[in-house]
């Protein structure tokens, strides 16, 4: 069984951070709509579904890294400055 999320939650989807808008459902699919922050500008906010297997929190430490992007390969999302995201601090 895949983690609940609330309205509100900071996820990690598709190495991307985003928002949770809402449970969601698409056809037998449970998942979320979820705002991402888009790559490119033109891209807007739109939420758009996501299967909840695919949703994982973003958390410091454990989904997304604390060293500027470019500084290393860790496998984790690297953003410029995580302070304009309220994502919780994990390890």
């Amino acid at each position: 069984m895949a983690q609940e999320f609330q309205p509100g939650d900071q996820v990690v989807v598709s190495w991307r951070i985003g928002t949770i808008v809402r449970k969601s459902r698409m056809g037998r699919a449970e998942g979320y709509d979820v705002s991402t922050v888009p790559t490119d500008p033109s891209e807007g906010w739109l939420p758009h579904f996501v299967q909840d297997y695919l949703v994982k929190p973003a958390i410091v430490g454990e989904t997304i890294c604390r060293e500027p992007r470019g500084s290393h390969w860790c496998g984790l999302i690297h953003v410029d400055d995580p302070s304009q995201y309220p994502i919780k601090e994990g390890k």
